[in-house]
């Protein structure tokens, strides 16, 4: 029988127009990988589609791709997604487990943007593998983005060997023009900002967030059917890969695979109001040397009261409720209406994890996002990267030694982070420390 979750998706939310245009897919498919493509190259295209065949599956594989323009675009930037369709339309892999799948679609309206486009793509890869009866993985992927050799037999063994995750974030490392030359400059904008990325993750990660991982929507993958379970794809016009993942975050259920790495651009982009291409832009358009990052003294005063209320919820409270010894932090919950949302955990849950749990739910990734921005504009303002990175060395034992070596210039420590990165299992690691420091309550 269809679980009633799967059947409020197919009535209510499942966008189906990909679906009724797609041919015979080969019902042994185990994976669909979806990539939107909004002016796009087709020469780009042909470098993400190339690194996808060199990969060695003993698995079938199906690739969609949407090409994708506004109603409101020039007819010029129509043309080219035609012509772009078009030429798609005629490539085909050389490995014979993969089978590519072209749509051309105009949309429209405000939600007209990248989160339609992948939500369109995702439902169509959803529909085939409700067809089939089967729990396949959809995996997204940009058209700018190229991965490595094992990339498809690397996501199928992670959902393979982790039955309880539903949704993964993949390792990411973006394309630097300066990546194969000597002398690598430290004033690269995407050197700057994926410095960003990864000092923000793992700062979270020091605090002990349960969804401290990276949301990239060129880097992640979900099991169809609990794709469905959560909704599906959301259709804003950036962020929709934030906002995708923080729902299975929520559940504990989002992992990380770091046994492969996918190659998102680093180029300048218009294409969406934020995120990495505007970024680069703004980085660029004002000439920068730095970006700048949050204040690590946000962290570690979090960091101290989650160790405090962590115990306190654990068991039966005896005590009021803890709260910071610092100012910003108590003066943002109290305006985020922390005094309630606890009275609301405490009486809807008994002491143990599932009032973690429901605390996590609450201060989640969006209301970090706002602590951190209330602490920036009232009292520890944004720091350049420089100084960010040397904040976390101290308070990272594993990457101290980055705060005295003679190379540590930006890219250098870009390349050593990502290395201590991909040797982390934050899942793990975070349900084993939060169990270790209950154990002594």
């Amino acid at each position: 029988m269809t679980p009633k979750f799967i059947r409020r998706y197919l009535e209510n939310k499942c966008h189906r127009t990909l679906y009724d245009r797609s041919s015979a897919l080969n019902p042994a498919t185990e994976l669909i990988v979806i990539i939107p493509a909004y002016k796009e190259r087709y020469e780009d295209l042909l470098k993400t589609l190339a690194s996808i065949d060199a990969n060695q599956n003993s698995f079938y594989v199906a690739v969609f791709i949407l090409v994708n323009y506004k109603d409101s675009d020039e007819e010029l930037i129509k043309l080219e997604s035609k012509n772009l369709f078009e030429k798609l339309a005629k490539y085909t892999f050389e490995n014979d487990k993969l089978e590519l799948h072209t749509f051309i679609e105009e949309l429209s309206g405000k939600k007209g943007g990248v989160g339609l486009a992948r939500k369109m793509l995702m439902d169509g890869a959803f529909l085939q593998f409700y067809d089939w009866d089967k729990n396949g993985i959809i995996v997204n992927l940009d058209a700018d983005t190229t991965v490595q050799k094992n990339y498809l037999t690397s996501i199928k063994a992670y959902f393979s060997n982790n039955k309880c995750i539903e949704a993964a974030s993949i390792a990411f490392h973006h394309h630097q023009n300066s990546d194969q030359v000597t002398g690598v400059s430290d004033d690269c904008a995407i050197t700057n900002y994926e410095l960003h990325l990864r000092y923000f993750i793992n700062m979270q990660r020091w605090v002990g967030l349960p969804y401290a991982f990276q949301t990239i929507g060129s880097a992640m993958a979900v099991r169809s059917r609990a794709y469905a379970k959560e909704g599906g794809m959301n259709v804003r016009q950036a962020g929709e890969d934030f906002y995708f993942l923080q729902k299975y975050a929520t559940n504990w259920e989002l992992g990380e695979i770091t046994e492969t790495v996918v190659h998102p651009s680093g180029r300048i982009s218009d294409r969406v109001p934020f995120g990495t291409g505007k970024a680069v832009a703004i980085f660029e358009i004002e000439k920068k040397t730095s970006i700048s990052s949050y204040h690590p003294e946000s962290f570690v005063v979090l960091k101290k009261w989650t160790r405090m209320i962590e115990p306190w919820l654990y068991s039966e409270p005896c005590s009021s409720v803890p709260l910071p010894d610092d100012i910003v932090l108590n003066a943002y919950l109290s305006g985020a209406g922390f005094e309630k949302a606890i009275v609301d955990i405490l009486s809807n849950t008994k002491p143990g994890l599932i009032r973690i749990k429901k605390f996590y739910n609450w201060f989640d990734a969006f209301r970090l996002f706002k602590y951190l921005h209330y602490a920036r504009d009232n009292s520890r303002p944004n720091l350049p990267i420089e100084d960010c990175l040397e904040g976390m060395y101290q308070l990272i034992e594993q990457l101290r030694y980055l705060a005295e070596d003679s190379e540590s210039k930006l890219y250098f420590s870009l390349k050593k982070i990502l290395e201590y990165d991909l040797a982390a299992d934050y899942n793990n690691q975070w349900r084993a420390a939060l169990i270790s420091r209950l154990s002594k309550t």
